[in-house]
């Protein structure tokens, strides 16, 4: 008795133990020669392009994906499918000052109608412990545009640990360029003791004065730029509070850096 089975990575993410992608389990048993044939049909909710198959023969038992056999064959193959309605999905990381991902940040989806001119609100994907963030719909790019939206954020007050770290900055007078988005809270290009009391007010619920924010969002080329200095950066970089990222790109990546001002990190 011989075993088929026949596994192919229909979403195209280089495993093939997802639903779906064995299409072909069966046993033949022949003496001398035989054609064998099989047909299946490609779900159009795949991945577009090339993706990897497994073809498994094994004497007497059914084969595994991954296992050892007696008599038989495993071949592996590289196949493309195209004219299929690729789902869409978009991610990325957002991460602090230190390069740490950062938890629960809401990231936004939208789509429009090709043929529309607005975007409506489709749903909203937090990002997990890592800071990673995955945007994902049945929709597809072929009638559809979408848009990433990083919305007005709601940033918690830091800590004493916070405060005690930017007041050993200002006892070693070595700030670097990054210092100055995190601790100059009063916002006069300066980093002092002024800064230190209000980072502690913060800590009991007074509010930062009016023009200062609570964060600040940089794209990876922006705060590659702003750590590699050690001059007050500002004016120059001055962050923004909110991104639209319209365009995106199926199965496209970005990321960003979320500084907090009075956080340490």
């Amino acid at each position: 008795m011989e075993y088929f089975k026949l596994w192919i990575d229909f979403n195209g993410n280089g495993d093939l133990t997802d639903a779906g992608e064995l299409i072909h389990s069966y046993n033949v048993s022949w003496s001398g020669t035989k054609t064998v044939t099989a047909s299946f049909i490609v779900p159009t909710s795949v991945y577009n392009g090339q993706v990897y198959m497994r073809f498994i023969m094994v004497y007497s038992s059914s084969p595994t994906l991954c296992g050892n056999y007696s008599y038989g064959n495993t071949f592996d193959f590289v196949t493309t499918i195209t004219g299929a309605t690729d789902p869409f999905s978009y991610s990325g990381y957002i991460y602090d000052s230190k390069g740490q991902g950062v938890e629960n940040v809401p990231v936004k989806l939208y789509y429009k109608l090709k043929s529309a001119t607005s975007y409506t609100y489709l749903s909203t994907h937090n990002t997990d412990s890592t800071g990673f963030y995955k945007l994902a719909t049945s929709k597809d790019t072929v009638s559809n545009d979408f848009q990433m939206r990083l919305e007005t954020l709601t940033i918690s007050n830091p800590t004493s640990n916070d405060a005690d770290s930017f007041t050993n900055l200002i006892y070693s007078q070595n700030p670097v360029a990054e210092d100055y988005y995190k601790m100059d809270v009063n916002n006069d290009d300066n980093l002092s003791i002024t800064d230190i009391y209000l980072i502690y007010m913060k800590l009991i619920g007074r509010p930062w004065r009016t023009g200062v924010p609570n964060y600040r969002l940089f794209t990876p080329s922006e705060w590659s730029t702003i750590t590699s200095s050690s001059s007050n950066l500002k004016s120059i970089y001055s962050g923004q509070q909110t991104y639209t990222v319209t365009g995106l790109i199926n199965k496209g990546s970005s990321n960003y850096y979320l500084v907090r001002t009075g956080y340490s990190d």
